[in-house]
């Protein structure tokens, strides 16, 4: 299964201030709010634009409902870990 992945509250996340944002969700999701300072990258994306992330940073995935943040989050773990 690999590297177990932490949940974070927000208040939790907010704290990382070394971490990187990444937004999963599709681009007309966006229009309901995004976190300031955030990447984009929708997860169908992620594998032919992970390159686009800084790999000396640690990653918060978010998206919606922590679905496919969850995924994003195993798919970044499995290739780095």
């Amino acid at each position: 299964m690999g590297t177990p992945i932490p949940l974070l509250s927000p208040a939790e996340a907010a704290r990382r201030t070394d971490a990187v944002v990444l937004d999963v969700r599709e681009a007309e999701e966006l229009g309901d709010g995004r976190i300031a300072g955030s990447t984009h990258i929708p997860l169908a994306e992620l594998p032919a634009r992970m390159a686009e992330l800084d790999r000396t940073r640690p990653v918060i995935a978010v998206c919606r409902s922590g679905r496919r943040s969850a995924r994003a989050a195993r798919f970044l773990a499995d290739r780095v870990g």
